[in-house]
């Protein structure tokens, strides 16, 4: 019995794994599609400062540690222009209106 079902397994998996015979006649057509790039963003400047720190004796920099007080003036101006340039992208685009419901 177990010999039976054991020559059944295997003959059926060597069945499934013959390939097709026949030949492939002609490849798909492909349409070249057109895709036009953005132009890059301009994003406000950010102040990148030179601050090393050593973790587990290994220098890591940080240099935007400066934006991690978001009540300091320089970090309030920062979100506002960062806040404007996001704004001024979506408005030029459609369904923006769509985004501020």
């Amino acid at each position: 019995m177990r010999t039976t079902i054991l020559t059944s397994c295997l003959a059926l998996a060597f069945a499934s794994c013959s390939s097709s015979r026949e030949a492939i006649k002609e490849p798909a057509k492909v349409t070249p599609v057109e895709v036009k790039a953005e132009p890059r963003r301009a994003f406000p400047e950010t102040r990148r400062d030179a601050i090393l720190e050593a973790l587990f004796d290994q220098q890591v920099a940080d240099p935007y540690r400066w934006l991690e007080d978001e009540k300091a003036p320089e970090v309030q101006e920062w979100m506002r222009l960062q806040d404007k340039a996001a704004r001024d992208w979506l408005a030029a685009r459609s369904g923006g209106e769509t985004l501020e419901k």
